[in-house]
């Protein structure tokens, strides 16, 4: 059974942004929510990636003995 190649996640500092309706068009502001949200999707992911690698060892091991 192959594994996935793990690299260390890197460290992103969690942000939160506040956003009103009034400060909405500013393109600097959308820029900074959508990283956000690119950062969150990421993270998830690769939360994903490492439980499921993690489940599948234990499997694995299940059937060794």
């Amino acid at each position: 059974m192959q594994a996935h190649p793990t690299s260390s996640p890197e460290s992103v500092a969690a942000t939160e942004i506040t956003v009103t309706a009034g400060n909405t068009s500013s393109p600097g502001m959308l820029a900074a929510k959508a990283h956000t949200k690119a950062l969150k999707k990421i993270r998830k992911h690769e939360n994903k990636r490492l439980f499921f690698g993690w489940c599948s060892c234990l499997h694995a091991l299940g059937f060794s003995f």
